[in-house]
């Protein structure tokens, strides 16, 4: 899947979970905008959901948005969530 193929992607998810639209400043006319979306705790909170997991009590979106920010292709991370 192409990178924009993910993000719009992404971006259904997100809105069908909750994700204020008035919020997306991507377009292909706004370059990197995305960058700072998915890198947003709104985003991430939709994409990912609010839930706690796991042993330390990380809220899901919290933990995924740390491990993306380490990624060398934050965008490829998003992926694994969409199939």
């Amino acid at each position: 899947m192409s990178n924009e193929e993910i993000l719009k992607k992404a971006i259904v998810k997100a809105i069908k979970n909750g994700y204020d639209k008035s919020l997306l400043p991507w377009c292909q006319e706004c370059g990197e905008d995305w960058i700072r979306m998915i890198f947003s705790h709104d985003f991430a909170k939709a994409f990912w959901g609010v839930e706690v997991t796991g042993t330390r009590g990380w809220r899901a979106w919290a933990y995924h948005l740390r491990e993306m920010v380490i990624e060398e292709e934050p965008i490829k991370y998003l992926e694994k969530f969409l199939k």
